[in-house]
């Protein structure tokens, strides 16, 4: 084969706040994404620690090269193919490099000089393969500053870390309080969280940065996880819980009251030391109820209420507290 060298024409000043660590995240995500793989670490040079990602994947041309040609699914984390190419721009604009070895062929990442503009560009050469340092179907080995590597790992959920796992929706993980995964990998810590979570991916929708995701999509999909792991809470105050369905055993149970110009639900529980207490339920939870068609008429009277006992400054103003974010 023939070295062919192509330049992408993308700076080596693009995506500048990215950095190592997040170069190292997409290595992980390409190979998530193809099923089973194996990372190793194949010796230090200076400052500089080489690692190797192996799977049995078989390209037979070297399409994946191009941005945009991609032929991964909707349950991938990355799609469009950019991500190893912007990790290896990423590694070489901090000393390391980034090259793919496969059966067919060999591909060095590389930042080119332009002599029109003097500005360095991300290019890759295609050559033949280099079987005398392959080792399996598809390895991409990269140089990269010595202990990243390492620290990241905490970043990754493995099977010791799933606690309960709903095949429809994701897992509850033994990670930090807070923590959210997307298909593995790490994506923010939210505070409000109770547990830590990993989400599939075909129900979250993130950017290239893999930044926060839609707060409606991380809450609903963890709902759906919450549901087989928690018993019913007649309080709708389990942690992490808003329940898409409440069972009808329980809506007789729940009795709704006006508090000052809002309509708030109670039920009756038993505490911690056998008496039975008068509890108001959360207010998610409350939102589902109002909604509730056994509610409707009871409801219905009690807006008629605060309506009527209201002017309309005051009935604006109510709409905007509940129903406007500012």
């Amino acid at each position: 084969m023939k070295p062919t060298t192509i330049n992408y024409f993308i700076s080596e000043n693009y995506i500048p706040d990215w950095t190592v660590e997040d170069a190292l995240r997409e290595l992980y995500q390409n190979f998530i994404d193809y099923g089973e793989y194996s990372v190793d670490k194949i010796g230090t040079n200076g400052g500089y620690e080489n690692i190797i990602f192996s799977n049995d994947f078989t390209p037979e041309t070297a399409n994946l090269l191009i941005i945009g040609d991609s032929n991964k699914t909707e349950n991938s984390r990355g799609k469009y193919g950019e991500g190893l190419k912007m990790a290896a721009l990423v590694l070489l604009r901090n000393g390391g490099n980034c090259i793919i070895n496969t059966v067919n062929f060999s591909a060095v990442f590389k930042l080119i000089v332009n002599e029109s503009t003097d500005v360095k560009t991300l290019g890759v050469t295609i050559s033949a393969s280099l079987p005398n340092i392959r080792v399996h179907n598809f390895d991409v080995s990269v140089r990269l500053p010595i202990g990243i590597f390492d620290n990241y790992q905490d970043k990754l959920i493995v099977p010791t870390d799933v606690l309960h796992t709903n095949e429809s929706y994701g897992s509850i993980v033994s990670k930090p309080k807070g923590n959210l995964y997307v298909g593995g990998l790490f994506v923010c810590n939210l505070k409000e969280l109770n547990y830590a979570y990993d989400l599939l991916p075909k129900h979250i929708s993130l950017d290239r940065d893999r930044k926060v995701p839609q707060n409606f999509e991380v809450k609903w999909t963890i709902s759906k996880i919450q549901e087989t792991y928690t018993e019913f809470d007649p309080t709708g105050k389990s942690e992490d819980v808003t329940y898409s369905n409440i069972p009808q055993s329980h809506i007789h149970r729940y009795k709704p009251k006006l508090q000052g110009d809002t309509i708030i639900f109670t039920t009756n529980v038993i505490d911690s030391t056998g008496e039975e207490k008068e509890v108001i339920v959360s207010k998610n939870f409350r939102e589902q109820l109002t909604n509730e068609s056994f509610f409707s008429k009871l409801v219905f009277k009690l807006k008629s209420i605060i309506a009527s006992s209201l002017n309309i400054d005051q009935l604006a103003l109510k709409y905007r507290k509940e129903y406007c974010n500012s």
